[in-house]
């Protein structure tokens, strides 16, 4: 416990993938990018927590669009 009684403000924002028509040059490059960004959190989640990285990488994949995968 520490003597600092201040108030403490937490924020999260969560992103879901774009589920619409991803077909054009820009959406395969936003898919590329978030691919990228879904691995790299899976790593640093299994790092955190000790989890594994394949059950990490199974919850993902039921919540995002197969090709985000």
């Amino acid at each position: 416990m520490t003597r600092d009684r201040a108030n403490f403000q937490g924020r999260y924002v969560m992103n879901q993938p774009f589920r619409g028509d991803v077909s054009c040059e820009a959406g395969q490059a936003y898919v590329s990018d978030k691919r990228r960004t879904l691995r790299e959190e899976a790593v640093s989640l299994a790092k955190l927590t000790g989890w594994e990285p394949r059950l990490i990488e199974r919850n993902i994949r039921r919540t995002v669009p197969p090709s985000y995968w």
